[in-house]
């Protein structure tokens, strides 16, 4: 009778020539093709990561924080934009990845928030911007849940927000849309 109760049920007895080792073998090639595909999943959504000019990256960043660059004030005053009922709330001069430039941020009555980041060279174009008009019009892509849209005249100007139809309407009344 001991030898019954001490028996392992013959439904949990490895079957001849399987054993843990072989079935674990098998688990990293299974596995592998989910793990690429996750990779490139995650790639064509946010990017590499290192191609991004370095300049852009930072941008994101500072909007996702809700800073500004630098810890001057920048040289010139906030562009006039109570036409979309747009109030400055903050500015910041600094340096991304050796561009000077000026930041400032914005808040609509709603919450909604942009920050324009102004700079005497032009911003470096993002991998997968869209062309909104011609060769050198303005171009505009997504990271996230955050929308850029860059012009080159007439002014070298980048607008960060989180809503697409606030980011082309600020465009559009600075002029460059």
């Amino acid at each position: 009778m001991r030898a019954l109760v001490d028996a392992e049920p013959t439904f949990v007895r490895e079957p001849t020539g399987v054993t843990r080792l072989t079935r674990r073998r098998w688990l990293v090639p299974a596995g592998a093709p989910v793990v690429a595909a996750a990779a490139a999943v995650l790639i064509l959504r946010f990017g590499s990561g290192t191609s991004e000019p370095p300049s852009l990256r930072q941008a994101v960043a500072d909007f996702s924080a809700g800073q500004l660059p630098g810890a001057q004030l920048p040289a010139e005053g906030a562009p006039d934009l109570s036409q979309l009922n747009l109030q400055p709330v903050g500015a910041g001069g600094g340096t991304y990845a050796e561009r000077d430039l000026g930041g400032y941020a914005y808040r609509h009555a709603t919450g909604r928030g942009i920050v324009l980041y102004l700079s005497d060279e032009t911003f470096p174009e993002a991998p997968g911007a869209r062309r909104l008009a011609g060769e050198d019009g303005p171009w505009v892509v997504q990271r996230g849940d955050v929308v850029l849209l860059c012009a080159r005249l007439p002014h070298a100007l980048l607008a960060v927000g989180q809503d697409d139809e606030l980011v082309r309407s600020t465009a559009s009344a600075l002029g460059v849309l």
